[in-house]
């Protein structure tokens, strides 16, 4: 086995641990690949803000071949890349949930456009998710009627905006929220919007408390 001495840590390595360089002799660096990576790092730490406005301006310059590079590593790394995703969202839980306000807000007429174009091509398919939703949870399609049967009767009016933000977002963009299930509070109802009401419940669903639905 052909081995090379690396001048810096002085260590005699294999070729495999030393980077290709077509300017020496040998088309080898004279550093192994720990000590280019060490090296790289304490100079990264010293110009972080260079490299960032580099980056940026490269991306920008160079915006087709980003993305193309961006779709074939997502392609050969899925899992990983997924993985990385969950952990940055569980690490900045309020910009996630930024993003995501923003990108409903921009692609929502699609979205709803696909959702309904899915319906329309799995109309059995929507009728057993709801069959079993029905089943699943009784007392919330209940709640949720009765709160319908007050709406239409008279009994409840449904409020034109968020009770937790006070945005105004039109009567039929608002959502009665359940503090309980129990029949007594069907119509004991906090007025949401989409977002606020998603937020309540993935927060009631983080901490396991259970309406009685």
């Amino acid at each position: 086995m052909k081995t090379k001495k690396c001048y810096h840590c002085k260590k005699i390595l294999s070729l495999d641990c030393f980077c290709k360089d077509n300017r020496t002799k040998d088309r080898l660096k004279g550093t192994c690949k720990s000590c280019n990576t060490a090296s790289f790092k304490r100079w990264y730490e010293k110009n972080k803000e260079y490299m960032r406005w580099y980056s940026k301006q490269w991306r920008k310059e160079n915006r087709e071949r980003h993305l193309n590079s961006l779709k074939i590593w997502h392609a050969n790394n899925h899992e990983r890349d997924n993985e990385n995703v969950r952990r940055w969202c569980k690490n900045n839980p309020e910009k996630a949930i930024e993003i995501r306000r923003k990108t409903y807000q921009k692609n929502r007429d699609r979205r709803l456009q696909d959702a309904k174009d899915w319906q329309r091509k799995n109309i059995e398919r929507c009728k057993e998710n709801s069959k079993n939703y029905r089943m699943k949870f009784p007392l919330r399609k209940s709640a949720n009627k009765a709160v319908d049967t007050a709406i239409l009767e008279g009994r409840l009016r449904r409020l034109s905006w968020c009770q937790m933000c006070g945005k105004k977002n039109g009567s039929k963009n608002i959502e009665a929220h359940h503090g309980s299930y129990a029949k007594e509070d069907w119509l004991s109802v906090v007025w949401l919007c989409h977002m606020h009401h998603r937020r309540v419940h993935a927060w009631l669903n983080k901490n396991n408390i259970d309406k009685g639905g």
